[in-house]
């Protein structure tokens, strides 16, 4: 390897960490490795990264950086004789790689203690506070409890913004506002959502990271498409779709399974403005992407199946309803037989969702009327 100087080692960690904040694991594990860093906080994060690159590889060899993350913790603890910032980054660091490897109540504990850890040594205003703040409420955004999440992480965010000078790592920041962004929106605080994903990306660009660069940063940009389409900026919200759409047909493919979900959101989006045929347009492209993932793996299960973040028994249900929102935009354009080619099958599914209903419905009755049956069978003996 090439060697490199102190300045570029930093600058390779700086946009390492970034890249791992928005999921692009292969990347952030790239720029890591140019670092020739292997020691100390580089080499913390070095490990984490790895464990969630190698997520892929399944949970043995997940779990295999997990007990390197938990020997280097150790070592880092034996040593220090009061909590230092290492010791702060080799605790999260240990959750973090806790929680890829599917231990969230020990991720959980970790963050807990390392939080309340640097609360009771340095202050609940401390920078020590910081990151393990951050990755709590990353915690709770993965366990779906947004508003706890959007609470810890808000005040994460403000205490990093009183401490700027002092805070040499970017990431941080990008972190916190991904996770407000995520869960304001999901709290329908649209505002709050729209404000911290603009500058989520303004953060992206200022560092020259991709617009598709991870799976986090695409979320980011969707939820900003919805929050403006929310707060009825809905050609913003379009111009925004129309960008997104275009720089992910470049790197995936016009019918990667990737482009399935902000084609729906951008065929509501031109439906508010009452574009019919440009909706129509993203919606084919859409109900074509999502029958292939039917026919090409029905019986594929998630863990098989999610690496493009699709899970396989969604989709029948998906395609029934792509398939109804694109034959009546046909006939909201007039296009009759265009719906009309469409609609027997859109009855097919409907009709099989009514007769599972109904089936159910029978059956429950038909078991009640032979116990009550049973039952006034039992009394006329008596």
């Amino acid at each position: 390897m090439v060697s490199i100087n102190s300045v570029e080692a930093n600058e390779y960690l700086r946009k390492a960490c970034l890249r791992r904040e928005v999921e692009d694991f292969a990347g952030a594990l790239a720029d890591l490795q140019a670092t020739g860093l292997t020691e100390g906080e580089p080499g913390l994060v070095l490990l984490a990264v790895q464990a969630r690159h190698a997520e892929k590889d399944g949970k043995e060899a997940v779990r295999q950086y997990v007990d390197q993350i938990e020997i280097r913790y150790k070592e880092i603890k034996t040593i220090a004789a009061i909590p230092t910032m290492l010791l702060f980054r080799a605790m999260c660091e240990l959750g973090r790689a806790r929680s890829a490897s599917e231990d969230h109540e020990l991720a959980c504990q970790i963050f807990r203690t390392a939080l309340g850890l640097a609360q009771d040594e340095y202050g609940k205003d401390s920078l020590e506070m910081i990151y393990p703040a951050i990755c709590l409420a990353m915690h709770h955004e993965m366990q779906n409890n947004s508003l706890l999440a959007l609470a810890i992480a808000r005040d994460a965010v403000d205490n990093l913004r009183h401490r700027s000078g002092q805070v040499k790592d970017p990431s941080l920041l990008l972190a916190g506002l991904l996770t407000i962004s995520n869960c304001a929106f999901l709290e329908h605080r649209y505002a709050l959502a729209l404000a911290a994903a603009e500058e989520a990306l303004d953060l992206v660009r200022l560092y020259s990271l991709s617009a598709d660069a991870g799976d986090r940063l695409q979320k980011c940009i969707i939820v900003k498409m919805l929050a403006l389409n929310k707060l009825d900026r809905h050609q913003e919200a379009k111009d925004t779709g129309e960008v997104f759409i275009e720089k992910l047909e470049e790197k995936y493919g016009r019918y990667s399974p990737r482009l399935l979900e902000p084609l729906c959101h951008m065929a509501s989006i031109c439906d508010r403005l009452g574009a019919r045929s440009k909706s129509a347009k993203a919606l084919d492209q859409a109900l074509v992407i999502v029958s292939q993932i039917v026919e090409d793996r029905p019986f594929e299960t998630i863990e098989h199946a999610n690496a493009d973040g699709i899970k396989i028994e969604n989709m029948p249900f998906k395609e029934y309803e792509v398939l109804n929102r694109l034959s009546e935009s046909y006939i909201l354009q007039g296009k009759f037989v265009d719906a009309f080619k469409l609609y027997p099958a859109s009855m097919r599914a409907r009709y099989t969702t009514y007769v599972a209903s109904s089936t159910n419905i029978v059956d429950m009755m038909a078991k009640r009327l032979k116990e009550f049956e049973e039952e006034r069978q039992r009394k006329q003996k008596y």
